[in-house]
C-alpha cells in the first residue's frame, strides 16, 4: 500500500456516491490547506511500528468555503454527512472520530475524519 493506492481507493469511494462526487471538485491534496473549495484532502498518514502489519492511519478532510450564508452552511453539512456515511460504511476503513471546525477566516470549514484501515 502506498499513497497512490490510498488516493485511488478514496477516489473510488467518492465516485461511488453521485451526490458527493457532483458536489466536489476532483482535487486531491496530500498535505496542507487546499487552494480551491470544496475538496477532500488526505494527510498525516502513519505507518507506526506499534500497529499491526498492514494497518495504518490517516486524516480525511472535507474543505468547504461558505460564501452563500445559510445555503452554503447547509451544503457543507450535506457533503460532510455524505462523506462520513461513505467512510463509515466502507468495509476497508473503520474507526476514527468526526469533527467540524471553522477556520480563522470565518468562511472556510473543515470536517475531519481520523481513519484507520487495512488495505
Amino acid at each position: 500500500m502506498n499513497l497512490l493506492d490510498l488516493t485511488n481507493h478514496i477516489t473510488q469511494l467518492v465516485n461511488s456516491d453521485a451526490g458527493l462526487r457532483d458536489g466536489l471538485h476532483a482535487k486531491w491534496l496530500y498535505v496542507g490547506i487546499p487552494e480551491t473549495y470544496p475538496c477532500i484532502t488526505i494527510s498525516e498518514i502513519s505507518f507506526a511500528d506499534d500497529k499491526e502489519e498492514g494497518e495504518y492511519s490517516f486524516n480525511l478532510s472535507l474543505w468547504y468555503q461558505n460564501t452563500t450564508g445559510a445555503a452554503g452552511e447547509l451544503k457543507f453539512y450535506e457533503l460532510a454527512g455524505k462523506l462520513k456515511a461513505l467512510v463509515s460504511n466502507s468495509n476497508l476503513i473503520a474507526g476514527g472520530s468526526w469533527v467540524s471546525r471553522n477556520q480563522p477566516d470565518g468562511k472556510t470549514k473543515r470536517a475531519l475524519f481520523a481513519c484507520s484501515t487495512y488495505l
